[in-house]
């Protein structure tokens, strides 16, 4: 059976086309990303404004197209932070919903990092005991333990509320940069310190540009990133770089995907610092997150 999972965030909006077979084995085919951003000017409006739901009607109708071209039999589209945010979340919901032809489920931060983490831990061991942390726009999952016995926590920072909210345009001075930092490690108080000690694995939109960049690519190659590693020091080097640079400079490292140059130095930001409150120096990539796990969870349970 051929399923697609649309998750519609506060940047962007991803669609993975997966085949499953019938011994239940998930293979993801592809993945199509497009930046809208519903979520610009959210922090200060409330409201999710008529440009950015234009923006992503745009998108979904795109991929709707596409969906119909690979003869995808199953949709499964779910909303995050920017829905739990806005105040005209049923309206945009509505009509996002018509636009994609299947109702948007909004899901809740709790759900968000479950499937965050059954989709980012797919195909690593599960003996283990680990810590995904989910960096998106409007906020961060944090989620740690095994699989069976899980503990979450939500932080109101992602990588776009975090440049709004500091008003991080590149290039910003080393004395703005450890504002940001001190303003990240408040919020990451409330996480209790035992769950960052677990092996880290970072999903999201910030640390797969990252990897990219590590890799030297020059296009966005999920194969390339998926479980490679990065360590905290090259991050760190990294961020003290992109500061130096104009947004246009920044665009152009990221070939690939200049829209989020305005957004990358803050995404890596709540990565370096969820990395110094841990004891590893480096953290696992995985291109997989929620869009795999809600697949998982909704189409491989329910067959059991």
């Amino acid at each position: 059976m051929r399923v697609a999972s649309i998750d519609i965030g506060t940047n962007s909006i991803l669609m993975t086309i997966a085949e499953i077979d019938r011994s239940g084995d998930i293979k993801p085919l592809f993945t199509k990303v497009e930046e809208p951003r519903l979520g610009r000017g959210l922090l200060k409006t409330k409201i999710i404004s008529e440009s950015a739901i234009e923006d992503a009607v745009r998108v979904l109708d795109n991929f709707k197209k596409t969906m119909q071209n690979e003869a995808v039999q199953s949709i499964i589209p779910f909303g995050t932070e920017v829905f739990r945010k806005a105040k005209n979340a049923p309206q945009v919901v509505s009509i996002l919903s018509n636009s994609i032809g299947h109702s948007v489920r909004i899901l809740t931060p709790k759900e968000e990092a479950y499937f965050s983490y059954l989709g980012s831990t797919l195909g690593l061991d599960h003996s283990a005991e680990k810590c995904v942390f989910d960096v998106g726009g409007g906020s961060t999952e944090i989620i740690w333990g095994s699989t069976n016995l899980l503990d979450s926590m939500s932080i109101p920072i992602g990588a776009v509320v975090l440049t709004e909210k500091m008003d991080l345009i590149a290039p910003f001075s080393i004395a703005q940069l450890n504002e940001v930092r001190k303003l990240v490690d408040l919020e990451l108080q409330v996480i209790p310190k035992n769950a960052f000690k677990k092996n880290p694995i970072g999903v999201g939109g910030s640390i797969t540009t990252l990897g990219a960049i590590f890799n030297n690519l020059s296009e966005y190659i999920p194969e390339k990133v998926h479980h490679s590693t990065l360590d905290l020091n090259w991050i760190t080097r990294t961020i003290d770089s992109l500061a130096l640079k104009s947004q246009n400079q920044i665009g152009k490292i990221i070939a690939f995907a200049p829209k989020r140059a305005t957004i990358l130095p803050a995404g890596a930001i709540i990565i370096e610092r969820f990395l110094m409150r841990g004891t590893s120096s480096s953290v696992i990539i995985s291109d997989w997150g929620a869009r795999i796990g809600i697949l998982i969870s909704e189409v491989l349970f329910a067959k059991l």
